[in-house]
């Protein structure tokens, strides 16, 4: 299918109308009457060839007064002031004039009539139509002085709406604007680069205050923090750049330009062309300078108070081995056999307390305790300081992998100390033998402690919630302390079980 340019006037001129088709991206030649010809029709005569691409023209095309009437339009003029056809537009501004009729601001047809008379050849005005349903739209026209008849002057015109052009130009405006606005308060240092690794179109207050260097000198350069031995490094990023790979908080150590040290965090996105060719790189630099001190400064506070608080578990466990050593050197003198139990009771419950500050000190980790260490090593204490009779007693530990902060291991410890040593003194009279199982574990959100024996059991009378004995006195205190409750079973022996809620210091028991 061929385009073809032809016009309805001798006045009109072909070459202006066909380049300006053709920037519209409308293929467009002069022809003849002799070279062209429609299928199965005979020649036409030129004046119908005019004709026809005057009315189908996909711009407006008219002729006009200086008074402001009509002499002719398309039908594009009329579709585009919204009119149903030409001949009704025309009849409708005629009566008046074009200036009242069309413009927004009447006075600038004169204006521009004025200024088309003071030049020859065509001028490329921007104005403001208002149509007939009274909307507005904006219209990019050529205009130029002809011969009109007799001695009068009239005007040719092009017209193209160009409302929705502007309406993207002023959105596409508003953007910039936006993002220029957030780019030059953005508290971070943002830094368009090329391809190469250049300096490009970004460099905001932000990256001058950060780095030292304002806009007008490092346009086109290089980074000016990247030392010669640095070189290497940057070269990698110029790669990444290239690449199109997003950096996210790579960190780096520079200078300002004043030579003072700069860290900082770099994050990068690609920027790419309408074809997606990578084109640059939009950096952000993140000036984590002081961030990085404060976090040294708490990193050594932290190293100090960790070597002052196992240097406290040190001497507070020191102090209680000295308390249960003079209990012991104490109980040697005693003739008294149940007296000399007490003391080594009360020897038992000063080691459960030294333990835990022990392993606190030897941890890495001065806050928790691992429950299976502990347990284990008090239970083995317990057992040595009970003579083995004819049958011996044996002691075994189930504990779950877990650990247990000082508050709750404490109280543990003392409950772990009472109920066993209540069990190997009571539960294996004379020459009997048996077991006892120390277990621990974690049921849902609670921890469950159990002594076991399969000795004679507990006496008829003896009610662990009544019982006025020191024993199981500091059992309800201590069950009490960690917001637990005590069960007692006299089945093939005695059980004693401490349910009590799991926790760490953020509120959960940690595994």
């Amino acid at each position: 299918m061929k385009t073809v340019l032809v016009l309805d006037d001798p006045a009109d001129d072909p070459e202006a109308l066909r380049e300006l088709l053709r920037n519209h991206g409308y293929a467009a030649r002069v022809v003849s009457e002799s070279a062209f010809r429609l299928e199965g029709e005979e020649p036409m005569e030129e004046q119908r060839f005019y004709r026809r691409i005057y009315e189908n023209a996909p711009i407006g095309i008219f002729r006009s007064t200086r008074e402001g009437r009509f002499v002719r339009a398309n039908p594009a003029v009329a579709r585009m002031l919204k009119y149903d056809s030409p001949e009704e537009m025309i009849r409708m501004v005629n009566l008046t004039s074009i200036a009242e009729t069309f413009y927004l601001h009447p006075a600038h047809r004169q204006e521009i009539i004025k200024s088309v008379l003071l030049g020859n050849g065509w001028h490329i005005f921007e104005e403001q139509f208002r149509c007939k349903d009274g909307s507005v739209i904006i219209c990019n026209f050529h205009l130029r002085a002809v011969p009109g008849k007799g001695d009068s002057v009239e005007f040719d015109g092009f017209a193209e709406d160009i409302s929705e052009r502007k309406k993207v130009e002023e959105e596409l405006r508003r953007t910039n604007e936006l993002l220029r606005a957030i780019i030059e308060a953005a508290p971070t240092a943002i830094i368009g680069l090329d391809r190469e690794g250049r300096i490009c179109n970004v460099w905001n207050p932000a990256a001058e205050k950060m780095l030292g260097w304002s806009a007008e000198e490092v346009m086109g350069r290089m980074l000016p923090s990247v030392p010669p031995e640095k070189l290497g490094e940057f070269e990698r990023f110029r790669e990444w750049i290239g690449q199109g790979k997003v950096l996210n908080g790579i960190e780096v150590r520079r200078r300002r330009r004043d030579g003072t040290p700069v860290e900082y965090s770099i994050y990068a996105s690609p920027m790419r062309d309408e074809e997606g060719q990578i084109i640059g790189n939009i950096a952000v630099l993140v000036d984590i300078t002081e961030r990085n001190r404060a976090e040294k400064r708490v990193r050594d506070s932290l190293a100090e108070k960790e070597v002052l608080l196992k240097e406290i578990h040190h001497r507070v466990k020191n102090n209680l081995q000295v308390v249960s050593s003079l209990l012991f050197l104490q109980s040697r003198k005693i003739q008294d056999p149940e007296l000399a139990v007490h003391f080594s009771e009360s020897q038992n419950r000063i080691y459960s307390m030294s333990l835990a500050h022990e392993l606190l000190y030897q941890s890495e980790n001065l806050a928790d305790i691992r429950l299976p260490i502990y347990v284990q090593s008090l239970v083995g204490q317990i057992e040595q300081t009970f003579p083995p009779g004819e049958k011996p007693v044996s002691c075994r530990v189930a504990v779950d992998d877990m650990t247990m902060d000082i508050e709750q291991v404490i109280p543990c410890g003392l409950l772990i100390t009472e109920l066993l040593s209540n069990a190997l003194k009571h539960a294996f009279p004379g020459d009997r033998g048996g077991m006892v199982d120390v277990e621990f574990h974690r049921q849902g959100g609670s921890l469950s402690l159990t002594v076991r024996d399969d000795g004679v059991g507990l006496p008829v009378d003896l009610d662990f919630a009544t019982a006025e004995t020191l024993g199981v006195q500091l059992i309800r205190a201590l069950t009490v302390q960690l917001d637990g409750t005590l069960e007692q079973e006299r089945r093939n022996g005695t059980l004693i079980r401490v349910v009590f809620p799991a926790r760490t210091r953020e509120g959960s028991f940690g595994l």
